[in-house]
């Protein structure tokens, strides 16, 4: 079957016979026309940065697919065409509604060679991991017609995969501070008391202590004073009689 040719170059060799005789032969393990290529693609796909293979869901990341490419025909032109599938859903990954795909375009050296694709993308959205997968076309630079020769599509191939690490926001919590009323007493200023001569200070308010009893005793005095006299005048004037 196709499988078991995988990875190589089959050259077919052509044996003619005349009367069991053989009378011709073609038999050129180089002859590329009568070569029959079965290409095999395999992958490793890695985060540019850092060179491992964990990228985290926070803007711009390129992811590195290296593609090893087996059975090539030399001089020949290839084109290797990638997409990113989401490893839980099985899925494209879509950013802004479009799929990330990236492609590169050689001309093969030898039969076995390496190319390198790059995955240039916003992974701020992603939530599930990411699985390369690739495909391998010939092309006809005369008529630019493709032909698909070979894929690597296995969406459990570890090789193939990048695991997503999702950034958790964090949130700050700030304290509640309660804030007690207060209230403020603000001491009250004395007044300065300017000293003046006694000759000249005018105290309008009354005065109690003291001085209220000396006017009382001096009333009291004067009232007696008098019904001793009106007494005094009344006793004579009954002598008188």
């Amino acid at each position: 079957s196709g499988s078991v040719l995988r990875g190589k170059i089959v050259v077919v060799f052509e044996t003619m016979y005349y009367e069991g005789k053989q009378v011709a032969i073609h038999a050129d393990i180089n002859d590329e026309g009568q070569s029959v290529s079965y290409p095999e693609v395999a992958t490793s796909a890695t985060d540019k940065t850092d060179g491992d293979s964990e990228i985290t869901a926070d803007g711009t990341v390129t992811i590195v697919d290296t593609v090893t490419c087996t059975a090539l025909i030399p001089g020949n032109t290839y084109r290797v065409s990638g997409v990113l599938m989401d490893a839980e859903t099985g899925e494209a990954v879509t950013v802004d509604g479009k799929e990330v795909t990236a492609e590169k375009t050689f001309v093969a050296e030898e039969a076995d060679g390496i190319v390198e694709v790059e995955f240039t993308f916003d992974a701020s959205e992603l939530t599930h991991d990411v699985v390369v997968f690739e495909r391998l076309y010939t092309v006809d630079t005369e008529t630019e017609e493709e032909n698909l020769v070979a894929a690597h599509e296995d969406i459990e191939d570890e090789a193939q995969t990048i695991t997503v690490v999702v950034k958790t926001s964090t949130t700050i919590t700030t304290p509640t501070t309660i804030t007690t009323p207060t209230t403020t007493i603000t001491p009250t200023k004395k007044s300065s008391t300017t000293k003046t001569n006694s000759s000249t200070k005018t105290d309008a308010s009354p005065k109690t202590g003291v001085a209220d009893h000396l006017w009382l005793f001096l009333i009291l005095a004067t009232v007696s004073g008098a019904s001793l006299l009106i007494l005094w005048k009344y006793r004579r004037k009954i002598r008188a009689r």
